[in-house]
């Protein structure tokens, strides 16, 4: 894409966002939609491409690297610190401006009633304020092992959003910083779709993913109910590449690792990750 396109592009995206009403969705015409989240690095670009092939709208300014709807990303940009203390009771501006971009996401829908959805590491974070909105929500929960995350250089949400999350938990050190994002942010959005949402949210690993993709898109497929071609699954499972530093958390025995691990070892055995402290935590079904 050279200069002149991208600037027609941004043109139309500022222009499409403008003129949009912030009127809520009438629920008797659209669907709720399917909210893809994880923290990042978690492998969710192959589940978007799924949705996609099967026929869900996922919007059309989408960045070119993560497939995160950048309508949803401004929205976030800009009151995601005001929400995510107290998602379920936001300022009535705040509301306005999700129906806005919301209806901007969705401007290039086929039809109104099809199927569509959005991707977002964030929206994990707050759910009650989505469901409120859209109560037919289902939500599409991915995890990786947070001992991995705490490794990750990827501290995007750490550096943007740590202090208004972590508040005096925060000690600066990095590892220490990006478990306890993990543990927060996992538990928070496994207890938010139990009291929101129930039977519509899913979580898939990542290991598992990565272990066995077409298995886990095919679970995926029957949650949401949608047909694909098993070539056309084939296809994109054989995209699903375990990233390089899948699984150095648990191998990796640093003194830093091993306490932050100590301190999270109930969150981490909830969703199934093992490690050297014994919790009475079951993993989630």
């Amino acid at each position: 894409m050279n200069a002149f396109q991208k600037l027609v592009r941004r043109t139309r995206f500022h222009g499409t966002r403008l003129l949009q009403s912030s009127k809520p969705l009438d629920p008797s015409r659209t669907r709720g939609p399917i909210v893809v989240a994880a923290l990042g690095g978690s492998g969710t670009r192959a589940i978007v491409e799924l949705l996609v092939e099967s026929g869900v709208y996922m919007g059309r300014f989408l960045d070119r690297d993560t497939h995160d709807s950048l309508y949803i990303r401004r929205f976030l940009n800009a009151h995601f610190d005001a929400l995510v203390g107290d998602p379920e009771h936001p300022d009535p501006a705040i509301v306005r401006a999700f129906h806005r971009l919301i209806r901007a996401h969705r401007s290039g829908i086929p039809h109104e009633g099809d199927e569509w959805g959005w991707k977002n590491p964030r929206s994990m974070w707050l759910l009650p304020f989505f469901a409120q909105r859209h109560p037919g929500l289902r939500f599409v929960h991915l995890l990786r092992d947070g001992r991995d995350m705490a490794l990750s250089q990827n501290h995007f949400l750490l550096e943007d959003h740590g202090r208004t999350i972590l508040g005096d938990r925060m000690t600066g050190n990095a590892v220490d910083d990006q478990l306890e994002l993990w543990a927060r942010g996992n538990v928070r959005a496994l207890e938010a779709s139990e009291r929101f949402l129930g039977s519509r949210a899913l979580r898939i690993r990542y290991e598992d993913l990565c272990a066995d993709p077409t298995t886990e898109l095919d679970r995926l497929l029957d949650f949401l109910k949608r047909p694909l071609s098993r070539a056309t699954v084939a296809r994109i499972a054989g995209t699903v590449r375990p990233s390089p530093g899948l699984g150095r958390g648990r191998l990796d025995r640093s003194e830093t690792l091993l306490a932050a691990s100590a301190r999270h070892a109930e969150a981490l055995h909830r969703f199934g990750y093992a490690t050297d402290v014994a919790t009475s935590s079951a993993a989630p079904t």
